[in-house]
């Protein structure tokens, strides 16, 4: 299957024939897949969508790229912007609804941060395990330094970063740069939170098939039924408690986030339902 992370419309709506393109007018979706969150079950399923999902997976560096090659997609590709179900990936931002006439409704997925940090280091393991794998030798020359696997807890002090679902969040709503310079720091976290302030559902990992199911129910179509993009697991052992805290004082932007996330989640679960059953569409595009 060609991933559906790559730029552009996924080649064959292998959904097609499961479920049906109605005239029903639909919402836009604009799902920031934010890494390492359980993103990518949601994103491979959405390209099902065929020609009616635009994933936003371009190499840029700017908003600005992303906005024009997403407006040169959809101005050459045969397809009525108005009735575009989704559009998805690590480059959707808020302000691309003004690129549709139609209702769009912002979403993304978040992660406990000590779960997202120990996934992240499996998947770069996994990545420098894989000699096909693209990025196969920029991933071993990371964790393979000493000829061997980096430990989990060498590769946080040396290598890992921290807060990037702050730092997804932030470009999504400030800026113009892909990838922010320098550290998170508080008041990228308030531009975050205000991202997800906009959204009109944020889901998190450990709820995610209840979230799949209520971010697809929206545009008519049903949820994904298998996880993708499942990393082996390089970790002997559990992480200790030590190194547990570790993580949440590394990630601690990301920590304070996550649960702000979780709050807001749980208020749009309570908000009034409409008619048909599926989650009101409050916090419409372009809400300020």
């Amino acid at each position: 299957m060609t991933s559906a992370h790559h730029g552009g419309f996924f080649p064959k709506p292998s959904l097609a024939m499961a479920w049906p393109f109605n005239s029903k007018r639909f919402p836009t979706l604009l799902f920031l897949h934010v890494a390492k969150c359980g993103g990518t079950s949601l994103v491979e399923h959405l390209g099902q969508l065929g020609r009616r999902g635009l994933c936003l997976g371009f190499a840029c560096d700017t908003k600005d790229e992303v906005r024009s090659r997403a407006t040169e997609i959809l101005a050459g590709s045969n397809v009525d912007a108005r009735k575009m179900r989704a559009v998805y990936g690590h480059r959707v931002f808020y302000g691309l609804h003004k690129l549709f006439e139609q209702e769009c409704l912002y979403s993304t997925m978040l992660r406990n941060p000590v779960d997202r940090v120990q996934s992240l280091y499996n998947h770069h393991a996994g990545i420098g395990s894989d000699p096909q794998h693209p990025h196969y030798q920029r991933d071993r020359d990371l964790l393979w330094r000493t000829g061997r696997l980096m430990s989990f807890d060498t590769w946080l002090e040396q290598t890992y970063t921290g807060n990037h679902m702050t730092r997804f969040l932030y470009y999504a709503m400030e800026g113009n740069l892909v990838d922010p310079p320098g550290p998170m720091t508080p008041s990228h976290l308030e531009s975050a939170k205000r991202f997800v302030d906009r959204c009109w559902y944020v889901g998190t990992t450990e709820t995610s098939w209840v979230d799949y199911q209520n971010m697809c129910s929206v545009i008519g179509m049903p949820g994904p039924q298998h996880k993708a993009n499942v990393s082996q697991n390089f970790i002997d052992e559990p992480l200790s408690d030590s190194t547990q805290q570790t993580v949440l004082e590394i990630d601690h932007l990301d920590a304070e986030l996550y649960n702000y996330a979780r709050v807001k989640r749980q208020e749009r679960l309570s908000s009034p339902e409409t008619t048909d059953g599926s989650l009101d569409s409050g916090n419409r595009r372009g809400a300020t």
